[in-house]
């Protein structure tokens, strides 16, 4: 293996590596493949990046690499060699291959060394199927561990019954062979007739050693066969018998319903047949033993354990021996019940804007939901029986949101009882139109008018019913509404209610009607400046303002009631996160009863915000040791860290980051390359021009506060 030489750099950005692949007597060097493993932090360790397969000459190259650390994994394929990494035994101990912008690196070579090999043939017994299409293979496994290690190459499915099969690149040690015999009417068996790992033979091979196997005669095994009948119904689209599949479990095994692992099931099945046309069904090569039978057909069909069963427990065994046939294994399979009606919508409004909700009633996190088509109508297919409450939303909120049938609350729904295997339908619902609020907001000028507002029901309870933001030129909607009053309030610390009360209690209600608009207009009283330290021309005079009004941010009050802002002053981690948290609106949030932070008690004055921030997954602070996690609240966040919060509060939108970086201090390989030039893209950051037109974002600075309200107030004026 010999070192690395830079050849002439490239004219792009992205790089090359290339070398030869050589091999020892007996080792095929075209047949191996070359990968390529990036080493960057903020990647997977390891994680795969591209390959390459060399020419009949050995020589390789792979294009397209990006500037960053690699490491290169020559893996034996099927060259008959032993895989090994450049420069070392394992990914960690592997040399690090540093490549810059548009370089090319040559001299990145490998001799493999030979492996060893486990070839021979097996002869399938009269009555099985050749074919390649029958689904057998042959499985490696490690003889200590039982870990299966390698799949065979099977060759010769040619008609003939004496197959080939060959495993190259081997290390030496012990193994066991097994055949699956798949659709194929052979049974699964080990090397050399073994019914188990510990039973069968051991195969050793020595370093570079080839072994041929002669003389493995496969059994014939038995067959279990059946008809499934799918009922026809006036609601479904005619049954598919031919989409229904048939496994067969052993009966003393694990029930592979029961186990854990995110829906996947850790126990197959022993084989899997899928029904005929007509409906017959053969599952063959079953060994002697007991077997449990689950049918499964489309998304409106019950699965079933034979014989009627709802699970692998109550599922009736069958008992097969030898060779033989045991048919009448048949299944009548109940479809699942169907849901419909049709929604009549407010003139001029599009139906399909309407979405159903259909929900458990004594478990409403069990639900279900469909579109309305353009003619009104919708469906939900494979419903289970139970008892639900539907409802009826609009995405546009043109409409009020009801529930079957015809309530305002699902306190005051009436429950839907759906019956097993059956349609109902005509499960209706006429809308009402929702009333809605217009209004304008006008300020004293140099205030902005852009601003969160919330709205409350003018009842005992004083509800918060809503929260928006006025648009850059005061003007607001506030749509879906119930008949009734409400009282709106608008910016924080103070709050400022319609018209000018300064609570609740004095504020002026609006009455809104079903169907109609109701449209205001009010003047917000000037008031003193907000802030000592932030005079009107200061540049960011106007977006600290909005930061006030909007209650991001109120400052420090000194003794005699003055506020300051310390727009100079670096942001700390804590601050952003309460920033963040107020600028989405401060979402209802329940904290967690114990910290995820070594340093952030649950009595921290930012407790809730820090919290909601990882929850969110913005932020998840800094690994420490024993799985412990740090925040560092009171540390400065630096302008590549904000870049990355404010993209994850965007809710990470999907963004092409520029082939050419904007800014000559931020390489395209850096760690948060993508959300900065995401924040470059939106406008929120420009970052700083010099005389030579270059552009810097300076990465590490801290953010002062004046910026962040900056960033903030183009955050939340981006087009939405």
């Amino acid at each position: 293996m010999s070192g690395a030489l830079p050849a002439a750099n490239a004219a792009t950005n992205t790089g090359s590596i290339s070398g030869t692949v050589g091999g020892a007597a007996g080792v095929t060097p075209s047949l191996a493949v070359v990968e390529l493993f990036s080493t960057a932090s903020f990647g997977s360790p390891g994680s795969f990046t591209s390959t390459a397969f060399p020419a009949q000459d050995g020589t390789y190259q792979l294009g397209n690499v990006a500037p960053g650390t690699y490491k290169l994994l020559f893996d034996s394929g099927q060259s008959n060699g032993l895989s090994q990494w450049y420069g070392g035994s394992s990914f960690v101990t592997a040399a690090t291959i540093t490549i810059g912008s548009g370089q090319s690196l040559a001299g990145f070579n490998a001799t493999l060394l030979k492996g060893s090999m486990i070839s021979g043939t097996f002869t399938l017994p009269a009555g099985a199927d050749y074919t390649s299409s029958s689904g057998s293979r042959l499985s490696l496994f490690d003889a200590s561990s039982g870990t299966e290690i390698n799949i065979g190459t099977d060759e010769g499915y040619n008609g003939s019954s004496t197959v080939l099969f060959d495993f190259k690149g081997l290390t030496a040690g012990s193994y066991k062979l097994l055949f699956h015999g798949g659709a194929s009417g052979a049974k699964d068996q080990w090397y050399k007739n073994g019914d188990s790992l510990q039973a069968a033979d051991t195969i050793r091979v020595l370093a570079g050693q080839d072994v041929a196997l002669t003389d493995w005669t496969l059994g014939l095994g038995a067959t279990i066969s059946g008809t499934v009948t799918l009922p026809a119904r006036t609601d479904l689209p005619a049954p598919d018998p031919t989409g229904v599949a048939v496994s067969a479990y052993p009966a003393n095994g694990t029930d592979p319903e029961s186990q854990p692992g995110s829906g996947f099931n850790l126990t197959p099945p022993v084989r899997t047949a899928m029904v005929r046309p007509d409906g017959t069904y053969q599952l063959k090569g079953l060994s002697t033993a007991s077997y449990k039978l689950k049918f499964t057909a489309d998304a409106n069909t019950i699965p079933q354990w034979y014989n009627g069963q709802g699970s692998f427990a109550t599922a009736t065994p069958v008992a097969i021996t030898g060779v033989s046939d045991t048919p009448g294994i048949n299944a009548t399979l109940a479809r699942l019940s169907t849901v419909s009606g049709k929604v009549t919508v407010p003139s001029g409004e599009d139906p399909t804007n309407i979405y159903v909700d259909l929900r458990l009633a004594n478990s409403p996190s069990t639900s279900y939901e469909t579109g309305v088509a353009a003619d009104g109508t919708y469906k939900f297919n494979a419903v289970s029986a139970g008892s639900y409450t539907l409802s009826y939303s609009d995405r546009s909120a043109v409409s009020l949101r009801q529930w079957w049938s015809g309530a305002q609350t699902s306190d005051s729904a009436t429950v839907l009882k759906v019956p097993a295997s059956q349609g109902v339908a005509d499960i209706n619902a006429t809308l009402i139109k929702a009333g809605r609020i217009n209004g304008k907001v006008s300020a004293p000028a140099g205030t902005s008018l852009s601003m969160r507002f919330t709205f409350y029901k003018d009842d005992a309870t004083q509800t918060m019913a809503g929260w928006g933001w006025t648009q850059n030129d005061g003007t607001f909607t506030i749509a879906g509404l119930v008949a009734g009053k409400y009282k709106i309030a608008f910016g924080s610390n103070p709050q400022i209610w319609y018209q000018n009360s300064s609570n609740f209690a004095t504020a002026t209600p609006v009455t809104v009607v079903d169907a109609q608009d109701t449209n205001i207009e009010f003047t917000v009283a000037p008031s003193a400046p907000s802030f000592t330290d932030v005079a009107t021309d200061n540049p960011f005079y106007k977006q600290i303002s909005w930061l006030s009004a909007a209650g991001i941010s109120t400052g420090w009050t000194a003794a005699d009631g003055t506020k300051t802002f310390q727009p100079l002053s670096p942001v700390n981690r804590d601050a952003m996160a309460a920033f963040l948290y107020r600028l989405a609106g401060s979402p209802v949030f329940t904290p967690p009863a114990v910290s995820p932070f070594t340093d952030v008690a649950t009595d921290n004055p930012f407790y809730k915000q820090i919290t909601w921030l990882a929850d969110k997954g913005i932020s998840t602070g800094y690994a420490g040791p024993n799985n412990t996690r740090s925040f560092q609240p009171l540390s400065p966040v630096n302008r590549d860290a904000m870049a990355a919060f404010l993209y994850r509060f965007a809710g990470t939108p999907a963004f092409t980051a520029q082939a050419v970086s904007p800014f000559a201090d931020i390489p395209t390989a850096s760690l948060f390359y993508k959300e900065i030039s995401w924040l470059a893209s939106t406008g929120i950051s420009t970052g700083w021009t010099a005389p030579d037109g270059t552009r810097t974002f300076q990465p590490v600075t801290a953010v002062h506060r004046d910026a962040m309200a900056a960033f903030m107030y183009r955050y939340n004026n981006l087009p939405k």
